[in-house]
């Protein structure tokens, strides 16, 4: 058996051993065995995922097999320098699962070589672990994507860097999404209590639980980094948040705790245990200030500081005073009705404006149009009507020619009666109700003679896509006068309108025999256009070197 490329301390189901990475698969061996306990090909591997919490653990997904659900293993790191460990295993797996989906760019080693020339490589470079996730999150997430990807990259028609030259908006919008950080959830934060045996209330905290509550409780977390493991055991730790105020607060009024462990580590502004940016301090002052008043307007207070009403004077009162403010809003805003307007407080701007601005350098604006003011609206569009009637149309036997001249007289000597204009329900609804039988029975004639079938549809969205790729390839590379790279992609162009003509030929002999090359149509004239000037491009080449 040849040596492992990499071996580290590894517990596996509460037992410690030694977890090998091999150039095709990865193995577990129980400390004291000969032989591995546990085998993983690389190839079996679907997906990996870590932890946040303290113990680096690293879990493995395993593709389903034979119907089965999918197989889960979880592996904790065991030596001084886990986190690094980890990485190196996730770098390898991710390797192999990107080498699978077609997303590789070279193994994880000292040579580099890619097994995939051409397609796998980008010209400036290998990839980070961080792309290659990201790209292969793309293709997993799009399965139309990943179709395109193996028909067109993993068939050496146009490289990665290429492929992924026109969707640098996928990969920026991935790498956003991954690196969002997911608020705290209330419900693994809040603990409750499980079944207690007599007087002892039991808990049920994980690794999970205390990172959220960390996260949720700034001082809580300054006490844990402050203390545990070096002064006290988690489970110690766990015994004062539980009897401090911290989680006694939602448990009711009567319930409390000492909270002297946790006073030292709180700040001014974690009353609320969030939290919040420091403010800067705002003080108004107008810039208009009228020198030439007379009114004194401290007579009452006189102009010394008003220190009765200096926030923060008992600190002990804070919370109960925070508390009240928080329920009369929650009053204020529950009693205002949403149809209520509130005025708009001018900004500063307006103000400043309205006290420099003169009425005489105001533009003036006059009435933009008069009110037309009539007593009798029936007699004002009657008065508009002519003498002149339409001659009525008697009923004959006319052609179309003579019909529509006859239509087009009617029409012109026709002058609108609007006070005598009286459209009759009856026909309105008779029209209507054709309308909609007509209607009906066209979307029926439509869905059974002119919608593809889904195997069809896919077979033509998949055609559609990728020659569009290609020609995109294909004028950005007569940019670039890649004679090689022009000849490999009219090759496939030429086979690609091969197939759309077939495709309508199969379509043809279907059972409804209708004609689907209106489908085709665009991207056909834009490929022979490609032809074309490819053709041309060639034979003036031809003659440029023949004139040499």
């Amino acid at each position: 058996m040849a040596s492992p490329r990499f071996r580290c301390p590894v517990s596996y189901k509460k037992r410690n051993g030694q977890l090998s990475l091999g150039a095709h698969e990865f193995d577990w061996t129980l400390d004291g065995a000969e032989q591995p306990e546990l085998r993983i090909p690389y190839s079996a591997v679907k997906a990996q995922a870590q932890n946040k919490s303290e113990k680096v653990i690293l879990k493995v997904s395993l593709w389903a097999q034979n119907g089965q659900p999918e197989v889960n293993h979880n592996f904790t790191f065991l030596s001084t320098n886990a986190a690094k460990d980890r990485q190196k295993v996730i770098e390898t797996l991710a390797y192999h699962i990107s080498q699978r989906s077609g997303t590789g760019s070279g193994p994880p080693s000292a040579s580099g070589t890619p097994q995939h020339p051409g397609a796998g490589v980008p010209k400036g470079g290998t990839l980070s672990a961080e792309e290659r996730q990201i790209r292969l999150a793309i293709l997993q997430d799009n399965k139309e994507l990943g179709e395109l990807f193996k028909t067109l990259v993993l068939s050496n028609l146009i490289s990665e860097e290429d492929f992924w030259a026109t969707r640098q908006h996928l990969m920026t919008y991935q790498k956003w999404q991954k690196n969002q950080k997911k608020g705290v959830l209330g419900t693994i934060a809040d603990v409750r209590p499980t079944d207690s045996d007599g007087s002892d209330m039991k808990f049920k905290i994980t690794d999970d639980v205390i990172a959220s509550i960390l996260a949720q409780f700034p001082p809580v977390r300054k006490a844990y980094e402050a203390n545990v493991p070096n002064k006290m055991t988690k489970e110690t730790f766990m015994r004062k948040y539980l009897e401090s105020k911290f989680y006694q607060r939602n448990r009711g009024p009567g319930s409390s705790g000492s909270d002297a462990f946790f006073a030292q580590y709180e700040e001014e502004e974690d009353d609320d245990y969030a939290v919040h940016p420091k403010r800067a301090k705002y003080e108004s002052s107008h810039l208009l200030l009228d020198l030439a008043a007379q009114t004194e307007d401290h007579l009452e207070t006189g102009n010394r500081p008003d220190t009765t009403m200096r926030a923060g004077g008992v600190r002990s009162s804070l919370p109960l005073i925070r508390q009240f403010n928080r329920v009369s809003e929650g009053v204020l805003k529950a009693n205002i009705k949403p149809s209520s307007t509130q005025t708009k407080e001018p900004t500063a701007d307006e103000v400043y404006l309205r006290s420099t601005e003169l009425d005489d350098l105001r533009p003036a604006e006059g009435p933009i149009a008069k009110a037309l003011e009539i007593a009798d609206a029936t007699k004002y569009f009657q008065s508009q009507v002519g003498l002149s009637t339409s001659t009525p149309v008697e009923r004959q036997q006319l052609n179309a020619s003579q019909l529509l001249r006859t239509f087009s007289k009617a029409v012109q000597n026709w002058e609108p009666i609007l006070s005598k204009t009286a459209v009759s329900r009856a026909s309105g609804d008779s029209i209507l109700q054709q309308l909609n039988t007509l209607t009906k029975k066209r979307k029926r004639d439509y869905q059974r003679n002119r919608a593809l079938s889904s195997t069809v549809a896919k077979d033509a969205m998949a055609l559609h896509a990728a020659a569009k790729e290609l020609l995109h390839n294909y004028w950005s590379a007569i940019t670039e006068k890649d004679t090689e790279k022009l000849t490999r992609i009219v090759t496939v162009l030429q086979d690609i309108l091969d197939k759309a003509r077939n495709f309508d030929k199969d379509s043809r002999d279907g059972p409804n025999n209708v004609s689907k090359s209106a489908a085709f149509k665009a991207m056909q004239d834009s490929v022979e256009r490609a032809i074309r000037l490819h053709k041309k491009r060639r034979v003036e080449d031809r003659h440029r070197f023949l004139s040499i």
